[in-house]
């Protein structure tokens, strides 16, 4: 298992929209609202990684659960529309702020 390393957060992200079930550490899922269980499997060494992978083999409805779970999370939270409506909101404040200032000026 990785304990740190550059974009591990975005291999989530991309394993959640393909639908592809996530086993995890949690320093690979930190920042993302991710919850053991419902969207991810946590797995912090070797062995409890093999018994994860072992587990997705054998129950198919934790496969579906999960990418089910993932794919929520990544809508409601990773979504790049959202992400752009808040960004223009913020734009669209300081541009309000800006603009009631020099009219007071």
């Amino acid at each position: 298992p990785l304990r740190y390393g550059s974009g591990l957060r975005m291999k989530v992200l991309e394993a959640w929209a393909r639908g592809v079930p996530v086993v995890a550490t949690p320093e690979a899922v930190a920042g993302l609202e991710a919850r053991a269980g419902e969207d991810h499997i946590a797995a912090s060494d070797g062995p409890a990684f093999a018994a994860a992978l072992a587990r997705l083999a054998n129950e198919p409805i934790l496969r579906e659960a999960l990418v089910a779970g993932g794919r929520r999370l990544l809508a409601r939270a990773h979504d790049p529309g959202r992400a752009a409506d808040a960004l223009t909101a913020v734009y669209e404040s300081a541009m309000a702020r800006m603009s009631a200032r020099r009219a007071r000026a």
